[in-house]
């Protein structure tokens, strides 16, 4: 499987963990859409250790309406400017700031 589509669904902490923790488990999803899907520090973190690993293999990320606070989007923002595999995110609908674009 390389697209998985989970836009507006409702995540707890541990779900978005289990979540995370299986894309690991199987590094080969090309393409994620989290529209609407609210994103915390924690998810953050997860989200971006993610991204840094050398054998993610992940194209687009969206992340539309995730509800990302500043600290969250830092935390992300830094692992995609190191992510050559990402070639798109899409960060519609979220309150972003100066530093961090």
């Amino acid at each position: 499987m390389e697209f998985l589509d989970l836009r507006h669904n409702i995540f707890d902490d541990a779900g978005l963990a289990g979540l995370i923790g299986a894309l690991e488990a199987n590094m080969v999803i090309r393409h994620i859409y989290l529209e609407g899907v609210t994103i915390g520090h924690a998810e953050a973190e997860r989200l971006a250790r993610f991204l840094d690993r050398k054998d993610c293999m992940l194209e687009e990320l969206e992340l539309n309406e995730a509800d990302l606070n500043i600290e969250s989007l830092d935390l992300i923002m830094e692992s995609v400017c190191k992510a050559d595999h990402l070639k798109k995110l899409t960060l519609a609908k979220n309150t972003l700031d100066v530093n961090i674009c």
